[in-house]
């Protein structure tokens, strides 16, 4: 069953820099800084959540076909060292041993 996730903006830093996620799921983004930021990618598949101000959610954007290893990158307009990436796997992927973040670490399972 599809699911909605949520990607928090907090220090000028997107807190899942490496979000993982099945074909069919949804993102929004919620930023808390006071600063306005955004989500945005310009390649296939593209997104734009707007200037997203204080506490301001974005509407969902919903990943229809899987990444690559490298996933999908995007970043914020205004302060374009601020990037992230959504990975989508097909359904019934083993998520967790996917990818590390560094802000969710994820032990490596080929130990």
């Amino acid at each position: 069953m599809p699911k909605t996730h949520v990607v928090e903006i907090i220090g000028y830093e997107y807190q899942q820099s490496n979000l993982v996620i099945e074909v069919g799921d949804k993102v929004k983004w919620i930023n808390r800084d006071p600063t306005p930021h955004t989500a945005t990618r310009s390649q296939a598949p593209t997104f734009d959540t707007g200037l997203l101000s204080k506490d301001q959610v974005s509407g969902e954007v919903e990943f229809t076909e899987a990444s690559d290893a490298n996933g999908f990158e995007y970043l914020c307009t205004p302060h374009q060292f601020m990037t992230a990436k959504v990975i989508v796997t097909l359904p019934g992927s083993n998520l967790k041993a996917y990818v590390h973040d560094r802000h969710h670490p994820t032990p490596d399972k080929r130990r």
